[in-house]
């Protein structure tokens, strides 16, 4: 299975801001007619309390959190310890394809892909986001040797904001690489889903965020383990 996410649509900035009574979000993912929405209860689907709004066709969205009632620890403002972002159920933006796969992203985040899925989820698992992305992007020059792609990766970007459309756009050379993890990332999470959801009762949101975390554990411990990246081989 292959999924190209790329668009020939104009990329504007996406801004991630704090407000007085608000969080908004103005970001991109790669799926026009998409949920998405801030998963307060991290269980990766929307409920009926949660805050959502629809990606345009050119998958941009704007997504407005109130402190009330999603503050839940009082601090003032809504960071990771309330919630993540998401986004499910929408139309490939290029091959037209239905993308039902979720994927999520941490609240600063202003794009949301499977890279940013594997961030929110080492987050989640208590790493710091800094380190996170470090040994993320090691891992994914291992996976470009996988596959036989070039490994000369720089790592001076950030996973969060990098947008490789965009990039690929302004004549980056960064964005086709970043471009073909997210491709391989999706692939890896969207197969290991299809295969494990027939075998198990939980929900089909609950069985992408365990892949999920799968692996992105396997790929932050790609240099202590090995075989770490046997799953993509």
């Amino acid at each position: 299975m292959s999924t190209d996410f790329s668009s020939s649509l104009n990329i504007t900035d996406a801004i991630a801001t704090q407000l007085t009574d608000y969080f908004n979000v103005q970001g991109r993912c790669y799926l026009r007619g998409a949920k998405v929405f801030f998963d307060a209860n991290f269980n990766g689907q929307l409920d009926s309390e949660e805050i959502s709004t629809t990606s345009n066709n050119d998958g941009s969205f704007n997504l407005s959190v109130g402190l009330v009632p999603f503050d839940r620890n009082q601090n003032g403002k809504i960071d990771d310890q309330d919630g993540r972002l998401a986004v499910v159920n929408g139309i490939d933006t290029t091959t037209g394809r239905q993308i039902n796969t979720p994927f999520f992203a941490p609240v600063n985040a202003t794009i949301i892909t499977s890279l940013t899925s594997l961030l929110q989820k080492l987050q989640q698992n208590g790493i710091e986001l800094g380190l996170a992305q470090t040994k993320l992007k090691q891992a994914i020059k291992k996976v470009f040797g996988t596959y036989g792609l070039p490994e000369n990766l720089d790592l001076d970007f950030d996973l969060l904001t990098f947008n490789p459309m965009a990039a690929l756009e302004n004549g980056d050379s960064q964005g086709k690489q970043v471009y073909a993890s997210h491709v391989i990332g999706h692939n890896a999470i969207a197969i290991l889903t299809q295969l494990v959801a027939g075998l198990t009762k939980r929900t089909p949101a609950q069985v992408t965020d365990l892949i999920i975390e799968e692996i992105a554990l396997g790929l932050y411990n790609a240099e202590e383990s090995p075989n770490a990246l046997s799953f993509l081989n």
